[in-house]
Parts: C-alpha cells; structure tokens; sequence
C-alpha cells in the first residue's frame, strides 16, 4: 500500500451523501479516540519524553519520544540546535518515526546525519510539512542519528514529534557495488556516490533478490536527483526486461515504497543513470523481504483488460504520475458480473489532474465519478451497471505544472446492479454538500459541469 499525506485536504468531489459524511466523521472520531488511548498508554507505561538540545550530546535509547526544542508548544526562534541518538545494544540501529512536522517552509529545517556526528551522510533536510516519515540508521554509522534543527529571527512553528525505537544493524552498500546481483534480505542500498553526491555520467544497474522465498521491497530515506536528467528506474524482476514499476527524479519527499511480485522472481533491479551536469545527494533505501503480492497493473499499459482480481496503479506506477498525462484504462469482469472499485489511496493535483470513470467500455458511457484533489479519505467504492456489458472505464488526465503520488485501486467483480441515478444538471436537483456550517450548495445559477448546466 502506498504511502500517503493525508493532511492535504484540497479535493473536488460532485456528489456527496449527508450519510456518508456521517459515516467518515464517525471513522474519524473513533480513529482520534484510539491515538489519544495510545498516548495514555505510552505515558501510563513511563516512556521518556525527549526534548532536543536538552541533556547530554548523545542520547543512548531504543525508546521514547524525541520533540523539537519547543517541547510541547512551539519552537523559539534564532535557534540551532544539535543532538545525537545511538542504539543502547551493539548490532542495533535507531529508527525515527516522524508522527507530525510543522516549521516554516522557507527558513525552519531539520537536517538528519548517518552517524554520531554531522561529518556523516546528510539523510535529508525537512521544513514546512514535509515530513521526513520513517528514518533509520545503519552499520556504518553505528547505528546512530543525528539531527541538527534551526530557526531563523521571524515565524515559528508546532516543530516535530518522532518515536524512537531500534531495529538490527543493516549494511550500507553503494548500488553497484558487488556483483550483478545481490541477495539479501536486510541492508541499506545508496546511489553510486554512497556518503555524498553521485558522480556525473552514472549509468548503473543492479539486481537484488530474497534468499528466502519472499520478495523484494524497497523503503526510501532519502530521493533527491536533478530533475528529468538524473533518474532512477526500477523494475519488477531480474533485469531491465522486467515491468517498469516505478521512475524518481527530482527532490521528493516520502516516495511511496515499492515491491516486487509475484512474477518477480523474488528481484528488484534497479537502474540509476545520471548526465554531467548537476549532481545531487542521491538516494538511500532500506531492501527488506516481505511476501509476494500480485503482479500490479499499470493504468494504460493494455488499455483494455479482463480481470476480477487485481490491483490498479496510476500511469506513474509506484512513482508520480508523469505530466500531461492522458490515459484511458477499461475493465472488464471475466465471470459475467460488473467490475468493482476500491480506492485505497488517492492523490492528485486539484481541480488539474482529474481520474474520471465511465459505466461502461469506453467513455461515451454515463459517467459516475470524477475525483480530484486529496481527499482525506480516498473516494468511496464505484461498480458497473447491468448496462455497462460489465466493465468500467477510467481516463486520466494531468496538466503541465506539478504531478502527485496519484491512486491505487482494489479491482473485484460484483453481481450487477441498475445503474446510479446520475445528477440532473439543474440546481433544483443538487444534493448538498456538508460542512462545519452545515449543508451549502455551491452551484450558482448557469454553472456548467460535465453532467450538465445548472439552471
């Protein structure tokens, strides 16, 4: 499952049921009573609480919560502080799990070192919401991390919050290094420049495999290339042969994680290649094992397929989508019923990149969806109708300006029911949508949508 901020909460949606918004605010509610028993619990049960700056130089712990130097409320301004977390047993590495960040995006930053000091790897540098997410240590650097947070003279923010714990020690190897392919289910694999830049001119490829049966996955610290030139592919199985499931370039924050399949034999292969101008910090990432998953189906790829069980990424696969997009994708059922949709992540530019979906074979059908934006909840379920000769369309559109992580979706077939009752078009016959003040209707007289013009 991907990855996603669901602090965004720009989206377009053209209906939405009082029910359903009922329904999501209950789900939410229940969800922020759960965190709040946790924090209880972890309080109840002594864990220390951290705050940066404070007490030694190095901290020695595999538990608790680190916080900005604010503590609990906001940072100061004019600030810089440093601070080191080692593991407390030989062979362990520190793990931070950032639960919130907030500082001011221009001037604010956290910067995270491999190592016990800040001569070691530079992990990332953080500021405005960008959250760093999950970030590990490795052998090399003893397993330890440093963080080295400061503030300019003018706005302050909430800071961050992150959770410590340890993990067994992995190795660091530069991709390349070694032979063609590596086996291995528990190591840190950088860009060819290992601690620092990479070189101008890199053109490398590497295959990693299981040694135990399972499959490869990747979980990324740190992707920062000069964009569109230096770029990273990877591949689902032993060699560039394989499916492309994913392309990075460019400075991204918290790249959804990627795994090879079940017809992956087991590999990832990666390909890194770079021109000789600019040159960049790279990439770090932890390769982990995990259980094989089905073979993902890339949006546009065969632009008709028969399946009732499978899952659907966008065009960029486990990367973003790429710009100006235009892509149509139709499924259909393999067993006489009508093809369901479940939205399990959703993120796209607002309003500009827009996934529309169609009750039949191609998009002359009713359309039943248009979605846009970062809910923060992914659009509900969608299926085909009895007049929909079982298959559903989606089409895919992006603009020039700025791409996002994009959707995946759960394909399933389902017995056929009538088909939804579409709008009308007429403001009369607009269903409100929900908020704070209660139900509005934002259409004005003369609004034009693709279902219609209100009048």
């Amino acid at each position: 499952m991907r990855i996603r901020d669901k602090d965004s909460t720009s989206s377009l949606y053209l209906s939405l049921g009082i029910a359903t918004h009922f329904r999501l605010m209950k789900i939410y509610i229940l969800r922020r009573i759960l965190l709040l028993s946790c924090l209880l619990m972890q309080f109840a049960l002594g864990a220390q609480i951290y705050i940066l700056g404070e007490g030694p130089s190095t901290i020695l712990t595999c538990g608790g919560t680190i916080l900005d130097p604010g503590g609990e409320g906001d940072y100061n301004n004019n600030i810089d502080v440093m601070q080191t977390i080692c593991p407390e047993g030989i062979g362990e590495s520190v793990q931070l799990s950032f639960t919130t960040f907030g500082t001011e995006a221009c001037c604010d930053e956290l910067i995270i070192y491999e190592g016990p000091n800040e001569s070691g790897a530079t992990l990332g540098v953080w500021a405005g919401a960008n959250n760093p997410g999950i970030i590990t240590g490795s052998a090399s650097g003893n397993g330890c991390l440093t963080l080295n947070f400061s503030a300019d003279l003018s706005i302050v923010g909430s800071g961050f919050e992150a959770l410590i714990s340890c993990i067994p020690s992995m190795a660091s190897i530069a991709l390349g290094e070694g032979s063609d392919t590596l086996y291995g289910c528990s190591f840190i694999i950088t860009d060819p420049g290992g601690v620092g830049n990479y070189e101008p001119n890199e053109n490398v490829v590497q295959t990693f495999c299981s040694e135990s049966g399972q499959c490869v996955r990747l979980d990324f610290q740190l992707l920062n290339t000069e964009a569109g030139l230096d770029v990273l592919k990877i591949y689902d199985g032993p060699s560039t042969g394989s499916q492309l499931l994913a392309t990075f370039s460019d400075n991204i924050s918290n790249p959804n994680p990627v795994q090879s399949s079940i017809a992956s034999e087991g590999c990832l292969t990666l390909e890194f290649t770079s021109n000789d101008t600019i040159q960049f910090p790279g990439f770090r990432a932890s390769i982990l094992c995990t259980p094989c998953e089905m073979t993902p189906i890339i949006f546009g790829q065969d632009q008709v397929i028969t399946v009732c069980d499978g899952v659907i990424l966008d065009p960029g696969g486990y990367s973003n989508y790429p710009l100006n997009s235009d892509a149509t994708q139709t499924i259909c059922s393999d067993n006489g019923e009508c093809v369901k949709l479940v939205f399990t992540e959703f993120s796209t530019a607002p309003s500009a990149d827009v996934l529309r979906i169609y009750d039949g074979p191609d998009t002359s059908a009713d359309i039943i969806g248009i979605f846009s934006g970062t809910p923060f909840f992914p659009p509900g379920p969608l299926s085909s109708s009895i007049e929909s000769d079982g298959c559903i369309t989606m089409e895919f559109s992006s603009n020039a300006s700025s791409n996002m992580s994009g959707f995946e979706v759960s394909i399933s077939c389902i017995p056929c029911s009538l088909p939804l009752e579409l709008p009308t078009g007429f403001c009369q016959d607009a269903l409100p949508f929900c908020s704070s003040d209660g139900l509005y209707f934002p259409a004005a007289i003369n609004t034009q949508s693709e279902f219609g013009l209100g009048i």
